[in-house]
């Protein structure tokens, strides 16, 4: 289940790709309850993450959505969307529904778990400073792009929302009520 997808094409060897080692290239690192079990480096202009197959990580938890993010490249950085998942996506303990990642960030996709918990750490050496919307401001149209291009997708899988693209978004807060 952990096993690196190349479906959509990648431009080093598969080997290159699961070591997540390659040059100038950020890595991700998904870890479950502190053990690494896969790498993955982003050679791709984007990359879906979620619980089913036809991610490029799949992560088996039932608190993770379907799919959960969309991570695009953009020139040096690379952009975190969150594809409206049920338990949200939270960097460095922070909930997110868009960011610009940096190195050494961690991405939280489990939180609900007691037993099991998964996270991702995203290296990138070259990007030691956390960028902003306003720094990236023609990365609209590639995030545009790059939401059309997984559209089909995630039609399939019963989403309707795709996320808006601000960070004035309010965090919700909210309990279950286990009466």
């Amino acid at each position: 289940m952990y096993s690196q997808r190349t479906k959509r094409g990648a431009a080093l060897t598969e080997a290159g790709r699961e070591s997540g080692k390659h040059a100038g290239l950020p890595t991700l690192q998904l870890t479950r309850n502190g053990t690494v079990v896969q790498e993955l480096s982003l050679d791709l202009p984007q990359t879906l993450i979620g619980r089913t197959e036809d991610n490029d990580m799949a992560i088996a938890s039932t608190y993770v959505s379907r799919h959960q993010i969309l991570l695009v490249r953009h020139g040096d950085s690379t952009i975190l969307i969150d594809l409206d998942s049920t338990n949200g996506t939270f960097v460095n303990s922070r909930r997110v529904y868009n960011h610009v990642l940096a190195h050494d960030d961690v991405i939280e996709v489990d939180r609900h778990s007691m037993f099991v918990q998964y996270s991702i750490k995203y290296s990138d050496p070259y990007m030691t400073t956390h960028g902003t919307w306003d720094d990236l401001e023609p990365a609209d149209i590639v995030i545009e792009k790059a939401l059309e291009k997984i559209g089909g997708l995630l039609e399939k899988s019963d989403t309707d929302v795709l996320p808006a693209l601000s960070e004035s978004v309010p965090t919700a807060v909210g309990f279950i009520d286990d009466r």
